[in-house]
């Protein structure tokens, strides 16, 4: 998986301090962490 040109949902939950772009650069991993953790999945094409 390359999180580069992905669209995920989580992007308009996280907390406004974090930058998208960061957020877009997150490892897989620590996305779906992030993911499991909100309850939310990730949607990536």
């Amino acid at each position: 998986y390359v999180l580069d040109g992905c669209h995920h949902d989580l992007l308009e939950d996280l907390p406004p301090s974090k930058p998208k772009s960061e957020i877009i650069r997150l490892k897989k991993v620590e996305l779906c962490k992030v993911a499991s953790m909100m309850k939310r999945h990730i949607l990536c094409y």
